[in-house]
């Protein structure tokens, strides 16, 4: 039976808004592409284009993002123009091979700085983590993370001030460090293919 095509994130949050709704968006993408196109050779909805480093490669398959190959502290990302804005992802979990985090890039500067809000299926929490050198947690919260089950992740910037939630979780901190431009995927597994899948990522 042919796949039915995947309606777009702006579709299901017109529904959820319940009227037709304007969106301005900086960045949408639904990743509809040719399986095994690698993310920073796939062009978003809207905004981009992606860049990625780390060792594991961020590849399309059934219109879905994988990380195939084993990645500590993988990222994917592009660029916002604005201080003040909402990153939504969802992740859909994978199996517990090490260690293994997965979740929203935001804030990068460097491969040393950058910050993350993931969930982690090793450690049974969401996070909220400052990359400066050394990880540093701003704010974590337990929560068991079931292989195969979709986690819709939020996470708001407002100049200093940071919110995240998943499900009825919600994350905050303030920091005034927070200084790139960016918002995107992060992930980190101790094992190849680990089954995670991201989709619907969108910043407005």
């Amino acid at each position: 039976m042919p796949k039915e095509k995947k309606k777009s994130l702006l579709y299901y949050e017109m529904i959820r808004a319940g009227y037709p709704a304007i969106i301005s968006y900086i960045a949408l993408d639904t990743f509809d592409d040719v399986d095994d196109t690698n993310l920073d050779a796939h062009t978003p909805n809207v905004g981009g284009p992606w860049a990625e480093e780390g060792s594991g490669d961020f590849s399309i398959v059934s219109n879905e993002v994988r990380i195939l190959n084993i990645g500590a502290n993988s990222r994917a990302r592009v660029p916002v123009p604005e201080d003040a804005y909402t990153i939504n992802l969802d992740v859909t979990a994978g199996v517990n091979t090490g260690f293994d985090a997965w979740g929203i890039l935001f804030g990068y500067v460097d491969p040393s700085h950058f910050y993350r809000f993931n969930i982690n299926i090793t450690d049974s929490e969401a996070q909220l983590v400052k990359q400066n050198g050394t990880d540093i947690d701003l704010d974590i919260a337990a929560l068991t993370v079931v292989p195969s089950t979709v986690y819709a992740l939020q996470l708001v910037k407002n100049g200093s001030s940071i919110t995240a939630t998943v499900g009825d979780i919600t994350l905050t901190a303030t920091d005034s460090e927070i200084a790139g431009l960016t918002a995107g995927i992060y992930s980190y597994i101790d094992a190849a293919n680990p089954g995670v899948r991201f989709d619907n990522f969108s910043v407005t």
